[in-house]
């Protein structure tokens, strides 16, 4: 269960009580539904529940505000170093493309055709 809230968190996807409640009920439905209380069970995956995992993972729930908590000093530090790392990146992966073609494991005219005027051969095919 820990690992199905984590990775949906992960992809950026809502995480929420009712998210987390239905995934409970589901995994128990999945092994045993005559578990759940509303089988006749014992177990109930209702929102206090969910809430009380939540919070046991250490989730809480963020409210979006426009309050910065960096000042401008370290946003201009982050933004440089956010610069410098995209430079670095870009470097090296000229680098591999340029490896990358002067062995022959690529051409350029079929990775940018429009770029190089050149356009990719095709197979001819004779006809009788």
């Amino acid at each position: 269960m820990r690992n199905l809230i984590v990775i949906t968190a992960i992809c950026g996807r809502v995480t929420n009580t009712d998210i987390v409640s239905a995934a409970a009920v589901g995994i128990v439905s999945n092994n045993d539904a005559n578990l759940l209380e509303v089988n006749g069970g014992h177990i109930s995956c209702g929102r206090e529940w969910a809430k009380g995992l939540l919070k046991r993972m250490g989730y809480v729930k963020r409210r979006a505000n426009t309050k910065s908590k960096d000042s401008v000093e370290e946003f201009e530090a982050l933004k440089t170093q956010f610069v410098f790392d995209i430079d670095v990146i870009s470097q090296i992966w000229m680098r591999c493309l340029l490896i990358l073609l002067s062995t022959g494991t690529i051409q350029a005219s079929t990775m940018y055709p429009q770029v190089t005027g050149l356009r990719p051969k095709r197979a001819v095919v004779e006809s009788k």
